[in-house]
C-alpha cells in the first residue's frame, strides 16, 4: 500500500511491558488501515513518517547495551509494502523483533514468517465477524482469516499473542466469549489479552465503559491463557489455562 515517505511518526526509547519479557523500543509507523473508534494514537493513524530507518537506526545503536527488542507499532506497520527490507535492516542491530498488527495484509505478514524476520506478533482480534462495524469501517474479514491461518498454530520459532480491546458501547461479553472460541478451536495456545479501553483520547469520541460483567464470569475455553487489563482490579486479572 505504501513506500513512499519516511516510515515512523516518532520512538519511544524504553518500554518493559510492550514486548513481554525484553526491555524494548518501540518504533511507530505512521498511518492506519482502519478507523477503529478506541483507537489512542489518531495523530499516528492521519500522519505522516518524521523519521527514517537510518534515523532509528542511529538510535538503537545508541541504545545498544540498554535494550534487547523492537517493537514495530503504529498505526499499522503492515501497510508499507517495504516493511520487510526496514525489518531486515532493523536485524542489523542485534536485537528481537516484535510486531504489532491488526491482520488485514496478510501477505506482508507471510513475507516477513517465510524470511525469518519477525520474532514475536501480536496481532489484534477486533471482534467476531458479526459485530466488527460497530469497532471499525473498511475491515477485511477475509484477510483477518488468512492471517490467522498463518499465525496459528504459531510458526516455529515465533511467538504469537492476540488481543481484544473492549468497550461497553461497542462489545458485550458474549462477543468476547466469542473470540476465545474461535481462537482455541482453531488451536491457539499462546496469551490472548482482553485490554478494556481508555477513553478521553479517542479517534472517535466515547463515554467512559461500563462493564456489567467480571473477568471471572467468562467462559475460558480450556487450555487459552487468557489476561485481563484495566477491569478494575489492581492489577491485571489472569484467568489460567
Amino acid at each position: 500500500m505504501s513506500d513512499g515517505g519516511l516510515p515512523f511518526y516518532d520512538i519511544t526509547p524504553f518500554t518493559a511491558i510492550d514486548y513481554p519479557g525484553r526491555l524494548a523500543a518501540v518504533l511507530w509507523v505512521a498511518g492506519c488501515n482502519l478507523r477503529c473508534a478506541y483507537c489512542y494514537n489518531p495523530e499516528i493513524v492521519a500522519a505522516a513518517g518524521r523519521l527514517g530507518v537510518d534515523d532509528a537506526l542511529a538510535f538503537l545503536a545508541r541504545r545498544r547495551g540498554l535494550l534487547d527488542g523492537i517493537v514495530l507499532s503504529g498505526g499499522e506497520p503492515t501497510i508499507r509494502d517495504d516493511l520487510p527490507a526496514i525489518m531486515a535492516a532493523l536485524r542489523g542491530a542485534g536485537m528481537a523483533l516484535k510486531l504489532d498488527t491488526n491482520g488485514m495484509r496478510p501477505a506482508v505478514v507471510r513475507a516477513l514468517l517465510e524470511r525469518g524476520l519477525v520474532d514475536a506478533i501480536a496481532c489484534d482480534y477486533k471482534a467476531p465477524p458479526g459485530r466488527i462495524g460497530r469497532v471499525t469501517p473498511g475491515f477485511d474479514a477475509g484477510a483477518f482469516r488468512e492471517t490467522l491461518d498463518l499465525l496459528v498454530p504459531a510458526p516455529a520459532g515465533v511467538d504469537v499473542a492476540f488481543r481484544t480491546t473492549w468497550h461497553s458501547a461497542l462489545l458485550d461479553r458474549a462477543d468476547i466469549e466469542a473470540v476465545m472460541a474461535d481462537l482455541a478451536v482453531r488451536g491457539h495456545r499462546g496469551p490472548y489479552a482482553v485490554q478494556h479501553a481508555r477513553t478521553g483520547h479517542t479517534l472517535r469520541p466515547l463515554s467512559p465503559s461500563q462493564p456489567d460483567w467480571r473477568p471471572e464470569d467468562l467462559v475460558v475455553p480450556d487450555g487459552l491463557s487468557v489476561s485481563f487489563e484495566g477491569f478494575g482490579a489492581a492489577g491485571p486479572v489472569c484467568l489460567p489455562a
